[in-house]
């Protein structure tokens, strides 16, 4: 396709494209703006398209928000499905007492770090024994995700690298920006292997 220029229909102003076909005269399509490519009516245009059809693109500025809002939800709702992807099992409990609800997962302690009076431990599932000794962190967290969990002192003076946990968190909780991700952990459990 060849860019031909602009042009104007019923008042507004309109690329448009030509591509030849056997006819070298026959203009095939008219965009106005540029866009990724969705086709949103046909028209035929007498002025401009002789008797040839004139494929007409969106790319007004409402459009662009809403791509961009549409684009912005789904990939906050990607980071919220996967920001405990590295859990080999979530299990959902209720406190009924609170009528909070918790999410469980399990993994193994592959960090901790303390920073002035902060206590986080990183757990990661879905990885074996095995992993802990032959991977770094960054491989791990890069093959199998992870999470920091902000931790009381006491647990984390417990937990031991290379330990099994199950941690609950509250449901819903937002997730720092991060990653990998983290949370805070309401409850640990270490887990005797």
């Amino acid at each position: 396709m060849i860019f031909d220029g602009e042009s104007t229909i019923s008042g507004k102003a309109y690329s448009y494209l030509s591509s030849y076909t056997s006819q070298p005269n026959d203009r095939v399509m008219a965009v106005k703006g540029f866009v990724v490519g969705k086709i949103v009516r046909e028209e035929r245009h007498q002025s401009k398209c002789t008797g040839t059809k004139c494929l007409f693109y969106s790319s007004n500025k409402l459009g662009g928000i809403i791509m961009q809002k549409a684009l912005f939800v789904f990939l906050g709702m990607f980071l919220f499905l996967t920001a405990f992807s590295t859990d080999s099992s979530i299990d959902s409990s209720t406190d009924n007492s609170t009528n909070v609800e918790y999410l469980r997962t399990e993994g193994y302690v592959v960090e901790k770090r303390e920073h002035g009076g902060v206590y986080q431990l990183l757990v990661i599932g879905n990885i074996t024994k095995d992993d802990l000794k032959n991977k770094t962190k960054h491989q791990l967290i890069k093959e199998a995700g992870g999470t920091y969990f902000y931790v009381k002192k006491e647990i984390y003076s417990k937990a031991q690298r290379g330990q099994k946990v199950v941690v609950w968190i509250e449901k819903g909780q937002p997730l720092q920006p991060s990653y990998p991700s983290e949370a805070s952990a309401k409850k640990i459990e270490i887990i005797e292997e």
